[in-house]
């Protein structure tokens, strides 16, 4: 299940037909306008770091250094920049999973505890057979 999915279902938990249908538009347009914002966005960021990157091998070139040299230090700059956003892309991902669960677990303790212990049998089941114990080890 996507984490939207389980986003609008708790949010259309114990509402009526007629109070979730205006909330559900107003969810709708309001993703809209947030990917279509992101995607202007990411567009006029790119023509900036594009820019920027121009202008620093340039600089570098007006500065005594041989294009391929100023190519490979830019490189590696832009290598280490692109690793330190992908590691922040994957800690936001983390963070977005538990916002479902943890608006869940405030609205209903019991749904924490039922949840702790589905994710127990879970585990269990997944981790597959454990070894019998023989009668002497009891």
């Amino acid at each position: 299940m996507s984490v939207i999915t389980k986003i609008v279902g708790i949010m259309l938990a114990g509402r009526s037909v007629a109070d979730t249908a205006p909330m559900f538009q107003r969810l709708l347009s309001g993703i809209a306008a947030v990917v279509a914002l992101s995607i202007l966005s990411s567009i006029l960021a790119g023509v900036v770091m594009v820019g920027l990157i121009y202008a620093a091998f340039m600089g570098l070139v007006d500065h005594g250094l041989e294009p391929a040299a100023a190519m490979m230090i830019l490189g590696a700059v832009i290598v280490v920049a692109t690793a330190i956003m992908v590691n922040q892309i994957f800690v936001s991902i983390r963070k977005i999973k538990n916002i479902p669960s943890q608006v869940l677990t405030r609205q209903n303790p019991i749904a924490q505890r039922a949840t702790k212990v589905g994710y127990a049998f879970i585990d269990g089941f997944l981790s597959g057979p454990t070894k019998p114990a023989a009668p002497g080890e009891l």
